[in-house]
């Protein structure tokens, strides 16, 4: 029969070598003569002898270090009844026996890390005489990568905190299912994940060294978005204004790992120039520009006030004139006004129009003018006074004796002629026709004394007869406007 000889892969896998037939006495063509232990087993048949150094290649890791499985095949040899297993830290010096009865495959345990072990077999039959031991195979223990044992799961993170600040659970073990202590770290601790499901790279470094290497792999970290408000800045404008918004009218609080939100969509009912006075709510809506990621926020949108107050208008009453003795009616629904600072195209129906002193009147004094004339109460047409701060400014109403353009003519009172019975005539020279003048005497210059009130014909005034001028040994006279 063949002896067979494993020797270690690179993968973790088993390959034999196979030398040439062996005969009882231990020689086959390629390998020296054995030597055997005890006594001579030359009535043995040699077993074919396989190591198996590697058990654990379906899992892509080596056995658990301190420890070697070994197999071989069953002697055809009808009188073997067990194997001895022999292996020691020496070539040829087999410091340890093993009575394996009648297993092919056994594992050896407490071996040390780094330390290089060489092992033989034999059988033995009933009288327990040996085979020629197998030949020498050797096996160094290397330290072996642990393996996750169920999973490994961290602590979920909200955007802006780096992978540090998540907790890594796991349980790492060898090819025996014994847990293996260490610890655990991200491979970018300081790295700042982005919102979402990260798959991180996790290193684990175990307490044992000398018997373990490190282990790498994967885990996925849940990262919750970060809260994020936006508010809209208050503002305000007046009717009739149009309001633009650049976009930067709000604050952001909560941007985290640098970030920033340089501008936002920005929209208002109260922006167009036709919006009335009132409150407005100025919304803020979606991050346009910056190097915030929204979908790393959960964002908070805030409504900031945006007022629209009175635009400032101006109704002027227009000035007025009227001749002496002409009636002028004013109150409300009066058009004599002049509007300044209307929006929209709004029109003013009507003012109410009042006027000082009742200058309207026929009988209102040449002398009282000007009449003040306060506009008030604007309304009617298409605007509406509520968006508006309005300011009325007076105009006047002037009396005069003739109508505008005419030429007023002075009264000239010619001389005066003493009748018989002591009063005097007064004849008078101009005047203009219609327009009433009073006459008035004086003794002294002083103290005037309306004697009568004349109206002007077409050829001036009538003439009047002093009679109070009567034993008066002087008399003045003069005409007066009323």
């Amino acid at each position: 029969m063949k002896l067979m000889r494993s020797v270690r892969c690179d993968g973790g896998g088993v390959k034999t070598a196979r030398p040439g037939p062996v005969d009882a006495s231990g020689s086959s063509a390629g390998l020296p003569a054995l030597s055997h232990f005890g006594k001579a087993g030359r009535g043995l048949a040699v077993f074919c002898l396989t190591w198996l150094v590697c058990l654990s290649t379906a899992y892509g890791r080596p056995a658990s270090p301190g420890l070697v499985t070994l197999a071989w095949n069953a002697s055809a040899d009808p009188t073997v009844v067990g194997y001895h297993l022999y292996f020691g830290g020496v070539t040829g010096n087999y410091t340890n026996e093993t009575d394996v009865t009648t297993n092919t495959l056994t594992t050896v345990t407490g071996l040390f890390t780094g330390a290089t072990y060489y092992f033989t077999a034999t059988s033995y039959n009933a009288a327990g005489i040996e085979s020629t031991p197998a030949p020498e195979v050797s096996w160094t223990v290397l330290p072996t990568t642990p393996a996750i044992s169920g999973g490994l799961s961290a602590t979920g993170l909200t955007y802006g905190q780096p992978l540090s600040a998540a907790s890594i659970s796991g349980v790492m073990t060898n090819a025996l299912g014994v847990v293996v202590p260490g610890t655990f770290a991200f491979g970018a601790p300081a790295l700042v994940p982005a919102a979402g499901a990260y798959t991180a790279s996790v290193i684990f470094t175990p307490t044992d060294a000398i018997d373990y290497t490190t282990a790498t792999n994967t885990i996925s970290v849940t990262v919750s978005p970060a809260p994020l408000t936006i508010t809209a800045v208050n503002a305000g404008k007046t009717y009739g204004q149009t309001l633009t918004f650049p976009g930067t009218g709000f604050a952001a609080v909560g941007l985290v790992n640098g970030d920033k939100v340089s501008t936002v969509a920005l929209t208002s009912a109260g922006a167009p120039n036709t919006a009335p006075v009132g409150a407005y709510a100025i919304m803020p809506g979606a991050i346009l520009s910056g190097s915030a990621v929204p979908a790393n926020y959960t964002i908070t949108l805030v409504p900031g006030s945006l007022t629209v107050t009175p635009a400032p208008l101006t109704v002027t009453a227009m000035n007025q004139n009227k001749v002496y003795g002409q009636a002028m009616t004013f109150g409300g629904g009066n058009t004599l006004f002049t509007a300044g600072g209307l929006k929209n195209g709004d029109l003013i129906g009507t003012v109410t129009l009042t006027v000082s002193n009742n200058g309207g009147a026929a009988t209102a004094s040449v002398a009282g003018s000007p009449y003040l004339l306060t506009p008030a109460a604007a309304t009617g047409g298409t605007f509406n006074p509520a968006n508006y701060a309005i300011t009325y400014i007076t105009g006047n109403l002037t009396v005069s004796w003739t109508e505008p353009g005419v030429t007023d003519l002075p009264v000239v009172i010619n001389l005066p002629v003493e009748l018989n019975d002591g009063t005097f005539q007064l004849t008078f020279t101009g005047g203009n026709a219609g327009v009433n003048y009073a006459v008035q005497g004086s003794a002294d210059l002083v103290h005037w004394t309306t004697l009568t009130n004349l109206t002007a014909a077409t050829n001036g005034l009538p003439a009047y007869v002093d009679g109070s001028a009567v034993n008066n040994q002087q008399r003045f006279y003069r005409t007066a406007t009323p």
